[in-house]
């Protein structure tokens, strides 16, 4: 276990991952799905509020952190026409699901039930870009999503005391960023693997 004031470097780094998602997108690298983005934008600062209330103490940092890299991942998308990916159905559905679980978490008073329908709409929200990445592997980068691996585990272990309100957001950060990760490796994989059976043939 860490020193809980590495939970500042945990959200640090994470941030820094969110950094060099924006400046991808501008520059063409990445192209995010805004239903993602702009779903993970809103339920962090709903967790920081919960952290804050329930006395979380430095790990909430990198809730308010991912809170601020979702927003700036959003507002590069919509300033840069090409830092987009096209929406289809699935992506819409899978929005339309993550908002009816935040409109559920709304009308709940207990921070831990609010935290943890919130973790769901994060996780809902994923399943766009999760479905980009099968579709279009390219247009997701490897780096940042290793950044926020390690900034979701670095503020695990400073975790002192286990509980929802101080855990949940750092645990679903690690879990779904390496979840995602994994999947963009696999998929380039997959795509050099194809590219080179044509090269051959």
């Amino acid at each position: 276990m860490l020193d809980h004031r590495f939970a500042l470097l945990g959200a640090m780094v994470a941030l820094l991952g969110n950094v060099g998602y924006v400046v991808d997108t501008f520059r063409g690298r990445i192209q995010p799905n805004r239903v993602s983005w702009t779903i993970w934008a809103l339920p962090p600062f709903v967790i920081f509020a919960a952290e804050v209330h329930q006395g979380v103490g430095l790990a909430s940092a990198l809730t308010l952190a991912c809170g601020l890299g979702s927003l700036a991942v959003l507002i590069a998308s919509l300033r840069n026409r090409y830092g987009h990916y096209r929406l289809v159905a699935t992506d819409l559905c899978c929005g339309a699901l993550a908002l009816l679980s935040m409109a559920v978490w709304a009308l709940t008073s207990d921070p831990d039930l609010a935290i943890l329908l919130a973790i769901l709409t994060e996780w809902l929200a994923a399943l766009p870009t999760v479905l980009k990445i099968y579709r279009d592997p390219g247009s997701e980068g490897r780096v940042p999503f290793l950044l926020f691996t390690l900034g979701g585990v670095i503020t695990v272990l400073a975790i002192q005391q286990w509980s929802v309100a101080s855990s949940g957001f750092a645990v679903h950060t690690a879990v779904t960023s390496a979840t995602i990760l994994t999947m963009v490796m696999l998929s380039h994989r997959r795509a050099a693997t194809r590219g080179s059976v044509r090269t051959r043939v």
